[in-house]
Protein backbone atom coordinates (compact mmCIF):
# COMPACT_ATOMS: atom_id res chain seq x y z
CA UNK A 1 0.00 0.00 0.00
CA UNK A 2 1.05 3.70 -0.54
CA UNK A 3 1.37 5.21 2.41
CA UNK A 4 -0.11 9.17 1.26
CA UNK A 5 1.58 12.44 3.09
CA UNK A 6 -1.93 13.77 4.30
CA UNK A 7 -0.28 17.36 3.94
CA UNK A 8 1.32 17.26 0.71
CA UNK A 9 1.49 20.93 0.77
CA UNK A 10 -1.17 21.18 -2.13
CA UNK A 11 1.13 20.07 -4.94
CA UNK A 12 1.81 21.98 -7.96
CA UNK A 13 -0.51 25.10 -6.89
CA UNK A 14 1.40 26.14 -3.54
CA UNK A 15 4.62 25.60 -5.46
CA UNK A 16 3.61 27.77 -7.69
CA UNK A 17 1.45 30.86 -6.73
CA UNK A 18 3.55 31.47 -4.42
CA UNK A 19 5.41 34.61 -2.80
CA UNK A 20 8.83 34.38 -3.86
CA UNK A 21 10.51 37.59 -2.72
CA UNK A 22 9.84 40.41 -5.45
CA UNK A 23 11.26 44.06 -6.14
CA UNK A 24 10.46 46.06 -3.89
CA UNK A 25 8.04 49.03 -4.80
CA UNK A 26 8.15 52.39 -3.61
CA UNK A 27 6.52 52.25 -0.26
CA UNK A 28 7.03 48.57 0.16
CA UNK A 29 9.74 49.07 2.84
CA UNK A 30 7.37 50.81 5.10
CA UNK A 31 5.21 47.37 5.44
CA UNK A 32 4.31 45.70 9.09
CA UNK A 33 7.72 44.98 10.83
CA UNK A 34 9.75 46.65 8.28
CA UNK A 35 9.28 43.18 6.05
CA UNK A 36 8.81 42.63 2.14
CA UNK A 37 6.11 41.05 0.49
CA UNK A 38 5.50 37.70 1.09
CA UNK A 39 7.15 37.42 4.75
CA UNK A 40 5.63 34.77 7.42
CA UNK A 41 7.10 35.16 10.89
CA UNK A 42 5.97 33.92 14.32
CA UNK A 43 8.04 33.85 17.39
CA UNK A 44 7.56 29.93 19.26
CA UNK A 45 7.68 30.17 23.06
CA UNK A 46 10.44 33.16 22.43
CA UNK A 47 12.03 31.55 19.21
CA UNK A 48 11.43 33.15 15.50
CA UNK A 49 10.43 31.04 12.74
CA UNK A 50 10.43 32.02 9.23
CA UNK A 51 7.70 30.67 7.43
CA UNK A 52 8.61 32.70 4.14
CA UNK A 53 9.77 30.15 2.17
CA UNK A 54 6.54 29.31 0.36
CA UNK A 55 3.41 31.35 0.79
CA UNK A 56 -0.42 31.14 -0.32
CA UNK A 57 -3.83 31.85 1.01
CA UNK A 58 -7.29 30.27 0.25
CA UNK A 59 -9.96 32.79 0.24
CA UNK A 60 -13.58 31.98 -0.36
CA UNK A 61 -17.14 32.58 1.40
CA UNK A 62 -17.51 29.73 3.73
CA UNK A 63 -13.64 29.41 4.69
CA UNK A 64 -10.11 30.89 3.82
CA UNK A 65 -7.03 29.83 4.52
CA UNK A 66 -3.18 31.78 5.12
CA UNK A 67 -0.19 29.30 4.36
CA UNK A 68 3.42 28.91 4.58
CA UNK A 69 6.52 26.81 5.24
CA UNK A 70 10.01 27.39 6.37
CA UNK A 71 13.21 26.53 4.23
CA UNK A 72 13.58 23.30 7.28
CA UNK A 73 10.37 21.89 5.72
CA UNK A 74 7.89 23.40 9.35
CA UNK A 75 4.48 24.42 8.18
CA UNK A 76 1.85 26.89 9.44
CA UNK A 77 -1.91 27.56 8.44
CA UNK A 78 -4.67 30.30 9.80
CA UNK A 79 -8.13 29.75 9.03
CA UNK A 80 -10.88 31.60 9.02
CA UNK A 81 -14.80 30.15 8.76
CA UNK A 82 -15.42 32.74 6.14
CA UNK A 83 -13.78 35.27 3.58
CA UNK A 84 -10.95 37.49 4.09
CA UNK A 85 -11.78 40.99 5.43
CA UNK A 86 -9.87 43.51 7.21
CA UNK A 87 -10.52 42.94 11.07
CA UNK A 88 -9.46 40.94 14.20
CA UNK A 89 -11.03 37.67 15.12
CA UNK A 90 -10.27 35.15 17.57
CA UNK A 91 -10.97 31.81 18.49
CA UNK A 92 -14.79 32.73 19.70
CA UNK A 93 -14.68 33.81 15.66
CA UNK A 94 -13.88 30.38 14.42
CA UNK A 95 -10.23 31.51 14.04
CA UNK A 96 -7.70 28.73 14.02
CA UNK A 97 -4.30 28.12 13.52
CA UNK A 98 -2.09 24.71 12.99
CA UNK A 99 1.94 25.06 13.21
CA UNK A 100 4.36 21.83 12.46
CA UNK A 101 7.69 22.45 13.37
CA UNK A 102 8.46 19.33 13.08
CA UNK A 103 7.88 17.95 16.98
CA UNK A 104 4.45 17.42 15.75
CA UNK A 105 1.38 19.41 14.71
CA UNK A 106 0.05 22.27 17.78
CA UNK A 107 -3.29 23.69 17.25
CA UNK A 108 -5.11 26.11 19.41
CA UNK A 109 -7.48 23.32 20.63
CA UNK A 110 -7.05 21.07 23.38
CA UNK A 111 -9.50 18.11 24.69
CA UNK A 112 -11.76 20.80 26.53
CA UNK A 113 -12.17 23.46 23.80
CA UNK A 114 -10.52 26.18 21.91
CA UNK A 115 -7.31 28.17 23.27
CA UNK A 116 -6.94 31.45 22.63
CA UNK A 117 -5.91 32.86 19.60
CA UNK A 118 -6.00 36.62 17.42
CA UNK A 119 -5.45 36.83 14.23
CA UNK A 120 -5.56 40.62 12.97
CA UNK A 121 -6.08 41.32 8.97
CA UNK A 122 -4.99 44.93 8.68
CA UNK A 123 -5.25 44.72 5.25
CA UNK A 124 -7.12 42.69 1.96
CA UNK A 125 -6.21 43.92 -1.71
CA UNK A 126 -9.13 42.40 -3.35
CA UNK A 127 -7.78 43.41 -6.86
CA UNK A 128 -4.12 42.13 -6.64
CA UNK A 129 -5.28 39.32 -4.58
CA UNK A 130 -3.03 39.76 -1.27
CA UNK A 131 -3.47 39.51 1.88
CA UNK A 132 -1.33 41.38 5.53
CA UNK A 133 -1.88 41.10 9.60
CA UNK A 134 -0.80 40.19 12.64
CA UNK A 135 -1.23 37.14 15.10
CA UNK A 136 -0.33 35.74 18.17
CA UNK A 137 -2.18 32.95 20.59
CA UNK A 138 -1.35 29.41 22.36
CA UNK A 139 -1.07 26.07 20.86
CA UNK A 140 -1.40 22.98 22.17
CA UNK A 141 0.17 19.52 20.94
CA UNK A 142 -2.87 16.73 21.29
CA UNK A 143 -0.18 13.69 20.85
CA UNK A 144 2.18 14.87 23.77
CA UNK A 145 0.27 17.28 25.90
CA UNK A 146 2.92 20.33 25.27
CA UNK A 147 1.53 23.97 25.32
CA UNK A 148 3.37 26.71 23.52
CA UNK A 149 2.88 30.34 23.24
CA UNK A 150 2.69 32.41 20.11
CA UNK A 151 3.63 36.00 19.35
CA UNK A 152 4.72 38.76 17.31
CA UNK A 153 3.23 36.99 14.63
CA UNK A 154 2.97 38.34 11.13
CA UNK A 155 2.33 37.87 7.54
CA UNK A 156 2.75 40.86 4.55
CA UNK A 157 0.89 40.49 1.54
CA UNK A 158 0.54 36.60 1.31
CA UNK A 159 -0.70 36.44 -2.07
CA UNK A 160 -4.91 34.88 -1.55
CA UNK A 161 -6.80 32.67 -4.60
CA UNK A 162 -10.78 31.98 -4.67
CA UNK A 163 -11.34 28.34 -4.42
CA UNK A 164 -14.76 26.57 -4.04
CA UNK A 165 -16.57 26.16 -0.94
CA UNK A 166 -16.77 22.52 0.50
CA UNK A 167 -19.02 20.49 3.19
CA UNK A 168 -17.90 19.11 5.60
CA UNK A 169 -19.25 15.64 7.86
CA UNK A 170 -17.65 14.90 11.78
CA UNK A 171 -20.45 13.50 13.60
CA UNK A 172 -21.00 10.04 14.61
CA UNK A 173 -23.68 8.08 17.78
CA UNK A 174 -22.31 8.46 21.29
CA UNK A 175 -24.53 5.62 22.90
CA UNK A 176 -26.97 6.46 20.28
CA UNK A 177 -27.29 9.75 20.63
CA UNK A 178 -26.02 11.88 17.29
CA UNK A 179 -23.45 14.17 18.17
CA UNK A 180 -21.95 16.53 15.16
CA UNK A 181 -18.20 18.41 15.62
CA UNK A 182 -18.38 19.38 11.52
CA UNK A 183 -17.31 22.94 12.49
CA UNK A 184 -13.80 23.94 11.83
CA UNK A 185 -13.10 19.79 11.02
CA UNK A 186 -10.01 19.20 9.27
CA UNK A 187 -7.33 16.88 8.60
CA UNK A 188 -3.85 17.84 8.96
CA UNK A 189 -0.22 16.20 9.80
CA UNK A 190 2.80 14.66 8.04
CA UNK A 191 3.66 11.44 7.38
CA UNK A 192 4.30 10.59 10.50
CA UNK A 193 1.43 12.17 12.49
CA UNK A 194 -2.30 12.95 11.49
CA UNK A 195 -5.06 14.64 13.01
CA UNK A 196 -8.56 15.30 12.01
CA UNK A 197 -10.72 17.51 14.88
CA UNK A 198 -13.72 19.44 14.88
CA UNK A 199 -15.66 21.00 17.21
CA UNK A 200 -19.24 21.47 18.14
CA UNK A 201 -21.33 24.19 17.59
CA UNK A 202 -22.97 24.57 20.70
CA UNK A 203 -20.44 24.54 23.47
CA UNK A 204 -17.16 24.28 21.13
CA UNK A 205 -16.21 21.11 22.49
CA UNK A 206 -13.55 19.29 20.35
CA UNK A 207 -13.41 15.56 19.09
CA UNK A 208 -10.31 14.57 17.61
CA UNK A 209 -8.59 11.80 16.47
CA UNK A 210 -4.80 11.29 16.05
CA UNK A 211 -3.08 8.58 13.94
CA UNK A 212 0.66 8.66 15.28
CA UNK A 213 2.02 6.70 12.03
CA UNK A 214 0.23 9.05 9.51
CA UNK A 215 -2.40 8.18 7.37
CA UNK A 216 -3.55 6.30 4.20
CA UNK A 217 -6.42 4.18 2.97
CA UNK A 218 -7.00 1.49 5.04
CA UNK A 219 -8.06 1.01 8.43
CA UNK A 220 -6.42 1.66 11.77
CA UNK A 221 -7.30 0.86 15.31
CA UNK A 222 -5.55 0.83 18.80
CA UNK A 223 -2.95 -1.34 17.87
CA UNK A 224 -1.54 1.21 15.70
CA UNK A 225 -1.85 3.89 18.13
CA UNK A 226 -5.24 5.35 17.21
CA UNK A 227 -6.25 7.91 19.86
CA UNK A 228 -9.72 9.03 19.78
CA UNK A 229 -10.70 12.07 22.24
CA UNK A 230 -13.96 14.38 22.82
CA UNK A 231 -15.08 16.52 25.45
CA UNK A 232 -18.52 15.13 26.74
CA UNK A 233 -19.32 18.47 28.70
CA UNK A 234 -18.73 21.73 29.68
CA UNK A 235 -16.13 21.01 32.34
CA UNK A 236 -12.46 19.90 31.55
CA UNK A 237 -13.08 16.53 33.58
CA UNK A 238 -15.22 15.43 31.09
CA UNK A 239 -12.99 14.53 28.60
CA UNK A 240 -13.04 10.81 27.24
CA UNK A 241 -11.08 8.66 25.20
CA UNK A 242 -9.84 5.27 24.43
CA UNK A 243 -5.97 5.86 25.63
CA UNK A 244 -5.07 6.73 28.93
CA UNK A 245 -1.15 7.85 28.81
CA UNK A 246 -0.69 7.39 32.32
CA UNK A 247 -0.78 3.70 32.01
CA UNK A 248 -0.76 3.21 28.02
CA UNK A 249 -4.05 1.50 28.49
CA UNK A 250 -6.21 1.89 25.65
CA UNK A 251 -9.75 0.58 24.34
CA UNK A 252 -11.10 -0.48 21.17
CA UNK A 253 -10.97 2.18 18.53
CA UNK A 254 -10.70 2.21 14.97
CA UNK A 255 -10.46 4.87 11.92
CA UNK A 256 -11.15 3.58 8.31
CA UNK A 257 -9.90 6.13 5.27
CA UNK A 258 -12.06 5.37 2.20
CA UNK A 259 -9.80 8.04 0.31
CA UNK A 260 -7.76 11.14 0.50
CA UNK A 261 -7.47 13.68 -2.74
CA UNK A 262 -4.77 16.51 -2.54
CA UNK A 263 -4.92 20.07 -4.19
CA UNK A 264 -6.19 22.76 -3.27
CA UNK A 265 -9.73 21.02 -2.54
CA UNK A 266 -8.19 18.00 -1.28
CA UNK A 267 -10.35 15.95 0.91
CA UNK A 268 -10.61 12.97 3.40
CA UNK A 269 -13.32 10.52 3.53
CA UNK A 270 -14.36 7.57 6.10
CA UNK A 271 -15.34 6.27 9.42
CA UNK A 272 -14.81 5.56 13.21
CA UNK A 273 -15.95 3.81 15.96
CA UNK A 274 -15.01 2.47 19.49
CA UNK A 275 -14.95 2.81 23.14
CA UNK A 276 -14.21 5.77 25.42
CA UNK A 277 -13.93 6.54 29.15
CA UNK A 278 -12.70 8.60 31.67
CA UNK A 279 -9.53 7.14 32.93
CA UNK A 280 -9.01 7.73 37.00
CA UNK A 281 -5.25 5.69 37.57
CA UNK A 282 -5.87 3.81 34.35
CA UNK A 283 -9.30 2.41 35.37
CA UNK A 284 -11.87 3.95 33.05
CA UNK A 285 -15.19 4.76 33.54
CA UNK A 286 -18.66 5.43 32.59
CA UNK A 287 -17.78 4.18 29.23
CA UNK A 288 -19.22 5.46 26.02
CA UNK A 289 -19.62 3.68 22.95
CA UNK A 290 -19.02 5.82 19.62
CA UNK A 291 -20.75 3.92 16.87
CA UNK A 292 -21.48 5.36 13.10
CA UNK A 293 -18.63 7.87 12.87
CA UNK A 294 -18.58 9.92 9.37
CA UNK A 295 -15.26 11.96 8.20
CA UNK A 296 -15.69 14.11 5.44
CA UNK A 297 -13.36 16.64 6.00
CA UNK A 298 -10.80 18.62 4.41
CA UNK A 299 -7.07 18.84 3.73
CA UNK A 300 -5.70 21.72 5.45
CA UNK A 301 -1.56 22.81 6.30
CA UNK A 302 0.22 21.73 8.03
Amino acid sequence: MIKYILIPFIALGLLTACSESELITPGDEYLPGNQTEGAYFVDIDGVTWDFSSTTQAINNNSGSQINGNSQSGGLISISLPQQLTVGTFNQNDGALISINTGSGIFTNMNETGLLPFTVNITGVDSVNGKVTGTFSGTVYNMASGVTEVLTNGLFVKIRFEVTPAQSTVFKAKFDGEVFDFSVDARAEGIQTAALISGKSPSQNNVLSITIPNGISVGTFNQENGVVIKVNMGSSPADVYSNYDAATDTFLPGSITINSITDGETGMVTGSFKGTIAKFTNGNPSGQIQVTSGQIKVPVVIP
